[in-house]
């Protein structure tokens, strides 16, 4: 009896000691699993993005590399209409005027501006009476000329006549003889200088016409930049619409550099394709034509939060790892990345709002649970 006891004892005994050793094996597993587990897991702020997503709405991954880069100050310009771009028309006439034309009007060179009527003017058309005597010395030439050639009449008659013809010639206007101001140029109605149905007297100014073919730009930096002006090769302009324009393929031409009051100043001509609109201020970067080797990125690349300027990196397909950069000088399209990028990295250079909403959302993209 006593010895069956103790077999049973024995017999228990042996069956404890194997559950603990089969928990602690178990217990090792669990840890080395967890731990497994731990050596898989992604970097903290990672971001996922199925690739079916990322190309509908835009996003391109580029390799960096090390590429030439033009140095440029960037400052604000003014758009002015450029020399020879503006005409005035002028009264041929003393009289009353009455405008054919509105502002904003387009015309053409030699077109109408005003009517200028003389008849309600005291005193009439003056032009007539030129014209008058203008035809009279003409006569006078046509009968004196086959006398003189007769020696019928003396030169000094003969002469004095022609005399007269020319100063009627040159008293007489034939614009005048119409009584309409005419534009010189063609382009746009911008002001009209009288009121219409006012008196206006001869030679005065009634209309000035632009034309907005040619434009100048103007552009106004510290003048700690003035000796930096004269590597600027060309300029880039930002449109109201965010496009970017390079001044060469409008034909733009530098036009000189001053110095005033503090400022430099540097002037481009160039011919306007409709972009722009004189009196306009824009955002500019004078390009320098020196470049060197440089890490950089489109500004499209940059996204700013609470004050700090981050990329997107791809560390694998469908993975992206947002990371700190400090930026550099700026082209107006590129911006030099002075660290946080290094050569070979991959960069989302388009369609970082789309990322970056991935990345406020936190959804883990359909066959991506990464829940341990």
């Amino acid at each position: 009896m006593k010895k069956s006891c103790l077999i049973g004892i024995i017999a228990i005994v042996v069956i404890i000691l194997a559950g603990c050793a089969r928990k602690e094996s178990n217990a090792e597993a669990v840890h080395v699993s967890a731990q497994h587990h731990e050596d898989e897991d992604e970097p903290d702020g990672i971001v996922m993005l199925d690739r079916e997503l990322a190309e509908r709405f835009g996003v391109k991954v580029d390799s960096i590399y090390a590429s030439p880069m033009a140095g440029s100050i960037r400052c604000s310009a003014l758009i002015e209409r450029g020399a020879g771009s503006e005409g005035v028309a002028s009264a041929p006439v003393a009289g009353i005027i009455r405008y054919r034309v509105n502002v904003g009007q387009n015309i053409g060179s030699g077109s109408p501006v005003a009517s200028i009527n003389t008849s309600a003017v005291a005193g009439g058309n003056t032009n007539l009476a030129v014209k008058a005597t203008l035809d009279a010395a003409e006569a006078e030439v046509k009968r004196l000329k086959p006398l003189f050639e007769e020696k019928l009449v003396t030169a000094t008659e003969y002469q004095a006549a022609v005399a007269a013809l020319g100063q009627a010639r040159a008293a007489y206007s034939p614009a005048a003889a119409g009584g309409t101001a005419v534009s010189p140029i063609a382009g746009t109605v911008t002001s009209l200088l009288a009121a219409n149905g006012s008196y206006v007297e001869v030679g005065a100014p009634v209309a000035v016409i632009a034309a907005d073919g040619r434009l100048t730009l103007r552009a106004k930096t510290s003048s700690d930049n003035y000796a930096h002006l004269r590597d600027v090769a060309d300029v880039r302009l930002q449109t109201s619409d965010g496009r970017s324009i390079l001044l060469s393929s409008l034909g733009g031409k530098s036009g000189g550099i001053s110095s005033e009051g503090g400022y430099a100043t540097i002037t481009f001509t160039f011919n306007n394709d409709g972009t722009f609109a004189p009196g306009s201020t824009v955002q500019a970067w004078l390009l320098s034509s020196g470049v060197e080797n440089v890490i950089s990125l489109p500004l499209s690349a940059i996204t700013e939060q609470q004050g700090e300027t981050f990329v997107y990196k791809e560390i694998l397909p469908e993975h992206y790892l947002k990371i700190p950069v400090t930026l550099g000088v700026s082209d107006g399209e590129r911006v030099r990345i002075l660290s946080g990028v290094e050569e070979g990295n991959r960069i989302v250079t388009s369609g970082v709002t789309t990322v970056r909403l991935a990345e406020s959302s936190g959804a883990v993209p359909s066959g991506h649970n990464h829940s341990h």
